[in-house]
């Protein structure tokens, strides 16, 4: 890892456990942001596999999985209190707790009253309609 700092190049040595199987060419496009991101806890790839899947789109799941790690509005929701009525979502499924703090702050709905569709592709619109309703708990604008 190279960085600059008052005209100095610095190297910081890498360790395995810092790259995923998949993404571990340096000269990969975003490849220091993956493994800070990794660092950070932010991605953990897929459990058991230290995969990224790089060129796969994000499910539902996933999209909210990592909003609920980035941003402290949600990473502090206290979730007890909320109940799930999504008959697609296991008690157990590893995005529960993300889930409910995304639901809790109107983050996310379901893709019909007893459906969330975790494994469904997040399209643009999605992706666009999550991040403004971010937005809007984080900023409290509208």
């Amino acid at each position: 890892l190279e960085e600059e700092k008052n005209n100095i190049e610095t190297t910081k040595v890498l360790n395995e456990e810092d790259f995923f199987i998949d993404y571990n060419d340096p000269n990969q496009l975003g490849f220091y942001n993956i493994i800070y991101a990794k660092k950070i806890g932010l991605v953990k790839g897929d459990k058991g596999k230290n995969t990224l899947r790089p060129n796969d789109s994000l499910s539902r799941a996933e999209a909210i999985t990592l909003l609920a790690r980035s941003f402290d509005s949600l990473k502090e929701a206290k979730t007890q209190d909320v109940e799930l009525d999504f008959e697609d979502v296991p008690s157990d499924a590893w995005y529960m707790e993300n889930l409910k703090k995304a639901v809790k702050n109107k983050v996310v709905k379901g893709t019909s009253k007893t459906t969330f569709s975790p494994t469904q592709k997040l399209n643009r619109a999605q992706a666009s309609t999550l991040l403004n309703r971010l937005n809007k708990q984080i900023l409290k604008l509208y």
